[in-house]
């Protein structure tokens, strides 16, 4: 029965889990205020409206319009939209915390006195393997080194699928969500929305760093 199987799936954390997180790790630090500076993209706008009702619940968390009274800036939008955004958020931060999601820090790093904290899945400890890291290119960020993990995990999967006797789009489907498995970046398994089963740790992104916050 595939009519509850979806056709997307997502390796990394979506909007939803990602904003929980940083929202609860900006609470954590102390940073109660957020100021929202995200793309004119619809996926965007749904995630600023889910990020003011989570912080709404939180009590004494708030998202806000006014940089001037923010402890933080909460970045959103595309690979494509990242550098003026980063660079929007640059000007208005005054050092002042930037998180945002992991998506966001694929397309232009920050600053080099600016780190942005984003979510990855928490099944490595918050990086990929060092065996496979040591392959890639020199040079590679830490969000480009997600990238690259989570690219070979999804290419994994649907090898495996092949292998395994799926000829057919539906078939392929189906292997995919019934996987069962600990890819490059830790357990590999989705609910029935596509999402994957892993909770989301937040890490530093800065230029040549990558280090797990608490």
């Amino acid at each position: 029965d595939y009519a509850n199987v979806p056709w997307m799936f997502r390796l990394g954390p979506d909007d939803r889990q990602q904003l929980s997180v940083l929202l609860d790790h900006a609470h954590k630090q102390g940073w109660n205020r957020l100021v929202w500076i995200g793309a004119d993209e619809r996926d965007s706008h749904i995630a600023e409206a889910t990020a003011r009702r989570l912080a709404a619940a939180m009590g004494d968390m708030m998202v806000t319009d006014d940089p001037q009274v923010a402890d933080a800036m909460l970045v959103w939008g595309s690979v494509d939209a990242a550098p003026d955004l980063l660079a929007a958020a640059g000007r208005l931060a005054a050092g002042r915390p930037l998180l945002g999601p992991w998506m966001l820090a694929a397309g232009s790093g920050p600053s080099a006195n600016q780190a942005l904290h984003i979510c990855v899945p928490a099944g490595k400890g918050g990086m990929p393997p060092i065996d496979f890291r040591r392959r890639l290119p020199p040079g590679m960020s830490p969000a480009a080194q997600w990238m690259a993990a989570l690219t070979y995990d999804a290419v994994e999967l649907l090898a495996q699928a092949l292998a395994g006797g799926a000829t057919t789009p539906t078939q392929l489907r189906g292997a995919v969500a019934t996987a069962d498995d600990r890819g490059l970046s830790g357990p590999i398994s989705f609910d029935t929305l596509g999402g994957r089963r892993v909770p989301a740790l937040v890490v530093r992104r800065e230029p040549d760093l990558a280090s797990h916050m608490p």
